[in-house]
C-alpha cells in the first residue's frame, strides 16, 4: 500500500515537473516577442473597454466574440501600468492558464481512457506543439476556440455514451464558451446537431433522450452565449448584411427575427463581417513563391504537411490510417474525432478563402493528438516489445528536440520536407512564419551591426540589406521581384522572419530594367 501511494506521489510530482517544463518554454523570451498584427489590432485596450462598459460601438471590436477580450482586460485593469510592453505581457500571461489545464485535462482523459503509458505521450505532445506554442502565449483567441471545441467534444461523447442532465449541462457550457471563443466556433453546432441525430438513428431507444437533451444543450448554450454579452446585444436586429450568405438568409421569411432571438446583434454582426471576409478571400495570400488574390483548396492541406513536425506526422498518418482499416477501441470517440477532422478540413479547404495561416486548423490539432492516444491502444500490449518502446521514445525524442531547438519562434516551425524552418519564407507568411512579431529581435540584432545598409529597400539596392519576409511577399510583393529575380539566399537571419542578404554592385546589372 505505501509504496502503490510513494509511486503515486513520485508519478503526479513527473506530471507536475512536466507542465512546468512545457510553461517554461511557452513564456521562453515572451518579453521579447513584439505584438502580433491581430494584438496590434487594439485586442488588450478593447478587452479592458468591453470590461468596463459592455459596448461593442469601437473599430474592431466585432473582430471576434469577446471571451478572450474579458481574459486580457480583466488582467490589464488589475495590473494598471502605462508601459505598452509591460501591459502586453500581463494580457498574455492571462491567457497561459489555459495552456497548462488543457495539458492537465487531456493528460486526465488520456489515463481514463487509455492508460498512463499513452497519457505520456499524449501530454509531450501536446506540450510541445509548435502551433500550440506559438498561439497559447497570445492575446488572440485561436488556441481559446482549440481547447473550448476539443473540451465540448470530448462532453459531447460522454453525453451520447449516457446522456444524463450532468452531462447535458457540461455539454451546452462547452457551445457557449465554444461561441464566446471564435466566431468559427459555431461550426461545431451544426456538427454535434447531424451526430447526434445519426446516433439517435443508431440507438433508437436513447433517441428521445439524446435528441431531447440535444434541444435543451442548444437552449442552455444560446444563454450562456447571450450571457458573454451582458444580454445588452439580446433582441436588437441588425439592419444591413454584408456578407451574401447572411443576405439570401434574411430573404426567408422570419429568419431574421429568428436570428436575432438566438443570437446576440453583435454576434451576428460579427459573423456577418467575418463570413464577408473569408467568402471574398481578398486578405493577403502569398504560398509557394507566388502572390494569390483569391483562396487556393489545397493551402490547408499543404501548409499543414509542411509545418507539422515529421514525427507527428507520421503518428498522425498511422493513426488515420489504421482507425479506417483495423478494430478500433472506443469506436464512437474515434469516428467522432474523424469526422470533426475531416468537417474541419473541408471547410477550411473550400469555404474559407483566406489563405492565411496554420492557426485556422488549431482547433483539430488536439484532436489528432487524442486519435493518436486512442490508436495506441489498441497496441498497448506491444508496449512490451523492446523495438515499439524504442521507436516510440525516439520519435518523442526527435520531436521535442526538434522544436526546443528553435525557441522562441515557435510560429516559423517547419519540418526537414522544405530544409526546416530557415526555408519557410519561400513557402508561406502571415500567421504562418510572419506575424510582425520578431520587432524587437531584429531591432537589438541590427544595434550590433552597423555594416546593414538598407531595411527594407523597394528599390534594386546593394551592400548588406535587411528584408521582413511579409514586407517581400505581402505588402509590396511586386517591388521585391529585384530581390528574387536575383535567387539569393540570406547570409544570416532573425527569427526566420527577418532575412539579410548581401547584394554586390554588379549582380544589380542582372535584374531586369
Amino acid at each position: 500500500m505505501l509504496s502503490g501511494r510513494v509511486f503515486k506521489i513520485w508519478e503526479w510530482g513527473a506530471v507536475f515537473l512536466c507542465l512546468m517544463s512545457g510553461l517554461y518554454w511557452l513564456i521562453y523570451q515572451l518579453p521579447h516577442v513584439s505584438a502580433t498584427y491581430d494584438e496590434g489590432f487594439s485586442y488588450v485596450a478593447n478587452g479592458e473597454y468591453l470590461v468596463k462598459n459592455f459596448k461593442w460601438d469601437r473599430p474592431y471590436i466585432l473582430l471576434h466574440p469577446p471571451l478572450f477580450y474579458y481574459l486580457s482586460g480583466i488582467s490589464s485593469l488589475s495590473f494598471l501600468t502605462l508601459n505598452p510592453d509591460i501591459q502586453l505581457l500581463r494580457a498574455r500571461l492571462s491567457m497561459v492558464p489555459l495552456y497548462i489545464f488543457f495539458a492537465l485535462f487531456i493528460h486526465l482523459l488520456m489515463r481514463h481512457l487509455v492508460g498512463r503509458k499513452i497519457a505520456w505521450v499524449v501530454l509531450l505532445l501536446y506540450l510541445f506543439h509548435p502551433e500550440i506554442l506559438a498561439h497559447a502565449r497570445l492575446v488572440t483567441p485561436d488556441h481559446l476556440l482549440a481547447v473550448s471545441t476539443t473540451s465540448t467534444l470530448v462532453a459531447f461523447y460522454f453525453f451520447l455514451k449516457k446522456p444524463t442532465s450532468r452531462r447535458m449541462f457540461l455539454v451546452s457550457i462547452g457551445i457557449g464558451v465554444t461561441l464566446l471563443s471564435k466566431y468559427t466556433g459555431l461550426l461545431l453546432v451544426p456538427l454535434l446537431c447531424f451526430y447526434a441525430l445519426i446516433y439517435s438513428f443508431k440507438h433508437k431507444s436513447m433517441a428521445k433522450s439524446i435528441l431531447g437533451g440535444m434541444f435543451i444543450i442548444l437552449v442552455l448554450g444560446a444563454g450562456l452565449l447571450h450571457g458573454g454579452y451582458g444580454f445588452s446585444e439580446t433582441g436588437k436586429s441588425t439592419d444591413v448584411f454584408v456578407s451574401p450568405q447572411f443576405q439570401k438568409l434574411a430573404k426567408i421569411p422570419g429568419a431574421k427575427f429568428l436570428l436575432t432571438t438566438l443570437l446576440p446583434r453583435a454576434y451576428i454582426k460579427g459573423t456577418d463581417f467575418q463570413m464577408e471576409e473569408s467568402s471574398k478571400g481578398v486578405w493577403w495570400g502569398y504560398f509557394m513563391g507566388k502572390y494569390y488574390g483569391a483562396g487556393l483548396w489545397y493551402f490547408y492541406p499543404v501548409i499543414f504537411l509542411i509545418k507539422t513536425p515529421l514525427p507527428l506526422l507520421w503518428l498522425i498518418t498511422w493513426a488515420l490510417v489504421t482507425s479506417v482499416s483495423h478494430k478500433r477501441s472506443y469506436p464512437l470517440l474515434t469516428n467522432l474525432l474523424l469526422f470533426t477532422i475531416l468537417y474541419w478540413f473541408l471547410y477550411m479547404m473550400f469555404f474559407n478563402k483566406l489563405i492565411i495561416g496554420l492557426r485556422y486548423l488549431l482547433p483539430i490539432q488536439p484532436l489528432f493528438l487524442l486519435l493518436i492516444g486512442l490508436r495506441l491502444k489498441d497496441i498497448s500490449a506491444a508496449f512490451s516489445s523492446k523495438f515499439v518502446s524504442t521507436l516510440l521514445t525516439g520519435l518523442i525524442v526527435w520531436y521535442v528536440v526538434g522544436i526546443l531547438k528553435i525557441a522562441p519562434f515557435y510560429l516559423a516551425f517547419a519540418n526537414e520536407t522544405i530544409g526546416g524552418p530557415k526555408n519557410l519564407w519561400k513557402y508561406a507568411a502571415d500567421s504562418s512564419l510572419d506575424w510582425n512579431q520578431d520587432q524587437k529581435f531584429f531591432a537589438d540584432y541590427k544595434n550590433v551591426h552597423p555594416e546593414i545598409a538598407a531595411v527594407n529597400p523597394r528599390l534594386p539596392t546593394s551592400g548588406i540589406i535587411a528584408v521582413q519576409v511579409n514586407e517581400m511577399n505581402l505588402y509590396y510583393f511586386h517591388n521585391y521581384q529585384w530581390l528574387r529575380d536575383l535567387h539569393k539566399e540570406p547570409i544570416d537571419e532573425i527569427g526566420y522572419t527577418w532575412l539579410i542578404f548581401q547584394i554586390d554592385p554588379e549582380e544589380l546589372k542582372q535584374v531586369p530594367q
